[in-house]
């Protein structure tokens, strides 16, 4: 076991050994193709026919994988027609390449080629490759806190610095599920017709910003630790709140209300959503299964429930038979309940009691 564990070692050793020298140093982005050699390309001259083997290897040497974007001039095929006449020609190379994490790297090149007195030749050259995370063009806007309220209208771009090709970006948003909300192309990430929409009321929902199709790292204004391009909001569900005669600040309080006051004859609901830069959000009850009962009975009749713009009203009227049959100021207790389930999917139950005044 102990000669095994020294074969294994001298093995590594072997094949993981840093360069010593290297042929340049190539300073990229992450996820950006770049070209090695990063100006001219290789030429070798008066060959007869020649093979590059491009590699990557990691910071310690270790290999990665091999690298197949090599571009060849003139092809094999066309070397192959211009050295039929016992002269060589001259081959140029280069390799387009492109890593995703940063990090060091280094590139290998083997060169293996006959030149046109078939003597065979084989080189090697090594590029050392620094790879760093792309720079965020702005500040990233959404609220730290990352809550947000339905129907709110939010949008905030991820563009960064070096990633220059707008066409190139794109987002996926997902809820908390995996599930996919929404997939647009862009730097700029909208998030308006996602907080629209009433079944994601409640959900914590990530959008995740790529580029080529890719998530990526970045880092802005200095950070030392990147951050990746995943940002996590929360859709809050507003409260219901009313406007009327018949709301009491506190609940024993006794409230009057004539029988002659047409704005003790109508409530309004609003859904409202308050936002953490003192703004507010009004949402208008969408609702179904309506009732309205009253106490005494049929002492309000023609209940109805009318929306309008961002409220519910809902109107009704006193039983004018029933307040002829009282005393002028005449007074009389009464009661009411409004029910009805909202977009939401809650059932909501409203009571309420006065002094009528006739």
């Amino acid at each position: 076991m102990k000669y095994l564990l020294i074969v294994f070692l001298f093995a590594v050793s072997l094949f993981s050994q840093v360069p010593q020298s290297v042929t340049d140093t190539i300073k990229v982005t992450a996820l950006q193709e770049f070209k090695v050699p990063r100006e001219k390309n290789i030429l070798l001259v008066a060959v007869y026919n020649s093979d590059l083997r491009a590699v990557l290897l990691d910071e310690n040497g270790v290999f990665i994988r091999d690298i197949n974007g090599i571009w060849q001039l003139p092809t094999k095929d066309e070397i192959a027609r211009e050295v039929k006449g016992g002269r060589g020609t001259t081959v140029q190379y280069h390799v387009d390449e492109k890593i995703e994490e940063a990090g060091t790297y280094y590139i290998k090149l083997n060169f293996d080629y006959v030149d046109e007195y078939k003597k065979k030749h084989s080189n090697e050259a090594f590029y050392r490759i620094e790879v760093s995370n792309p720079t965020l063009a702005s500040a990233i806007t959404l609220r730290k806190s990352g809550n947000y309220n339905f129907t709110e209208k939010e949008s905030f771009a991820f563009m960064t610095v070096e990633f220059s090709d707008p066409t190139a970006y794109s987002y996926r948003i997902e809820d908390n599920l995996g599930n996919v909300l929404k997939e647009s192309i862009g730097p700029i990430a909208v998030l308006d017709d996602v907080f629209d929409k009433v079944e994601n009321v409640g959900k914590e929902i990530t959008i995740i910003g790529l580029y080529n199709g890719k998530e990526f790292l970045y880092t802005y204004n200095g950070d030392k630790e990147p951050h990746t391009s995943r940002w996590n909001v929360k859709i809050q569900r507003p409260v219901l709140d009313e406007f009327s005669d018949w709301k009491k600040s506190k609940d024993d309080q006794t409230i009057y209300v004539s029988a002659f006051n047409e704005n003790a004859r109508r409530i309004l609901y609003t859904y409202i959503g308050k936002t953490e830069d003192n703004g507010f959000v009004l949402v208008q009850p969408e609702i179904s299964n309506f009732r309205f009962t009253s106490e005494p009975n049929n002492i309000i009749t023609n209940a109805k429930a009318i929306p309008s713009g961002v409220f519910l009203y809902v109107t009704f009227d006193f039983n004018q038979e029933l307040l002829a049959l009282m005393n002028e100021c005449a007074s009389q207790e009464i009661s009411f309940s409004i029910e009805f389930t909202d977009q939401f999917g809650s059932t909501i139950r409203k009571e309420y009691n006065a002094v009528l005044l006739n």
